[in-house]
């Protein structure tokens, strides 16, 4: 969601601002990446789900993608 609104303003402005927007957020997305899975997790593990993902994350796949062709995602602690 981040991408569809920043990612077009700094399309069109060309403003650095944006661009570290959408870098901060590819990071914070990246964090949820959980290797053993294979899987970005969309929510924090609780009593009924280990690891919930839905399909939804499916559009943040262009927010990583532009980011790993446009800018270097900064390692984050979760």
């Amino acid at each position: 969601m981040m991408y569809c609104s920043f990612g077009n303003a700094y399309r069109i402005t060309k403003n650095e601002s944006y661009k570290e927007i959408i870098i901060q957020s590819a990071a914070a997305l990246a964090s949820r990446y959980r290797p053993s899975a294979k899987v970005i997790q969309s929510w924090n593990t609780n009593q009924y789900f280990k690891g919930p993902v839905i399909i939804d994350n499916m559009m943040n796949l262009e927010l990583l993608y532009w980011t790993s062709l446009n800018g270097e995602i900064k390692s984050i602690r979760t």
